[in-house]
């Protein structure tokens, strides 16, 4: 249902606009960000912008895809036209850049939109790739990696930044940006990509910033977890602290059970294009699903690389943690 302060938009300009950000065909001939047809002047878009493959040494290191093959960074690209890439990509990437270069943390809007908007860049990117990625790069006829329809989900994600960057203007980002102080590392450790497509979360560390998401939560996440999120900010979080929380942010994010509803509206007097991402919830009496440690558990050992036997005593049910000593105080060791 339509506001009262809103007209509605009239059917063909409507038509043109369903066309343009819901038509998009996620094929390798077109721009990935705004779907128009590739010309001779297009462009690959780096996944992983070459600013930070450059600071961090990581072109020729290599990243796990969802069939646990892998790839570098540096072949990490998808295709894009030469607008999108030297024009709103780049403007992005230049604020972006600036932002973890200071490396102060900023809660300002600017920069939580910023930062929301490029990590849906990243993370949209490295699921597009796998579209056109062989599951067996040893035979001519293996599938791809990804399917269309396992980017179905993405759709709304994806229409968001589309519409971010267009004319007509999307509400504010549909997701919870938790930003962190991470402790100094050598250049080699100093970053670090987590992306988990269970919860469509992703999580960067950058120098001495992370930054985790969880795009389609309509910040319900960042609302009902950052009062006891937030007092790690006071620490500055080591490779595995890091992505403790990640796996903590991660696994709650599974347990959060929330739809989107997208509406088009015009307003006057230009009739500017509004597009509303509002959040639904299926069954608001049980929207979160009550946390069990066996599952966490498993996350965790998923994403530190440590055994499931060593993180967890399955008699007590207790997880064991990098976050906090023995005495349950927040340590003060970056681990």
């Amino acid at each position: 249902m339509l506001d009262n302060n809103y007209s509605p938009v009239n059917v063909p300009d409507l038509d043109q606009v369903l066309l343009s950000v819901l038509g998009h065909p996620f094929t390798g001939d077109c721009c990935f960000l705004c779907a128009e047809p590739l010309k001779e002047d297009f462009t690959q878009e780096h996944v992983i912008p070459q600013w930070l493959q450059k600071k961090y040494q990581l072109h020729n290191q290599r990243i796990t895809l969802l069939n646990g093959t892998d790839i570098s960074y540096r072949q990490l690209t998808i295709p894009c036209c030469s607008r999108c890439n030297r024009i709103h990509l780049s403007q992005l990437e230049n604020h972006i850049k600036k932002y973890f270069t200071k490396g102060i943390l900023s809660d300002s809007q600017t920069d939580r939109h910023a930062l929301y908007r490029w990590c849906a860049k990243i993370y949209i990117g490295l699921l597009y790739k796998e579209l056109f990625l062989k599951a067996n790069r040893e035979r001519a006829d293996s599938s791809k990696i990804g399917t269309h329809n396992s980017f179905d989900n993405l759709k709304i994600l994806w229409l968001w930044l589309h519409t971010s960057f267009r004319q007509f203007q999307a509400t504010d980002p549909p997701g919870s940006v938790f930003i962190f102080r991470c402790a100094d590392l050598p250049t080699g450790m100093s970053f670090d990509l987590l992306d988990d497509c269970f919860s469509n979360c992703i999580a960067l560390r950058i120098g001495t910033i992370g930054v985790i998401v969880d795009f389609l939560d309509h910040h319900v996440h960042y609302s009902e977890c950052w009062h006891h999120l937030s007092e790690h900010r006071q620490q500055k979080l080591g490779h595995l602290q890091f992505r403790e929380l990640s796996s903590q942010i991660f696994y709650k994010a599974r347990l959060i059970h929330i739809s989107t509803d997208v509406s088009f509206y015009a307003v006057p007097p230009d009739r500017r294009l509004i597009i509303s991402f509002n959040p639904q919830f299926p069954d608001p009496s049980v929207f979160c699903q009550e946390w069990d440690n066996n599952v966490y558990a498993r996350v965790l050992a998923g994403y530190t690389g440590i055994s499931l036997s060593q993180l967890y005593d399955q008699d007590r049910k207790m997880v064991w943690t990098f976050l906090r000593d023995s005495s349950g105080q927040l340590t003060s060791e970056s681990i």
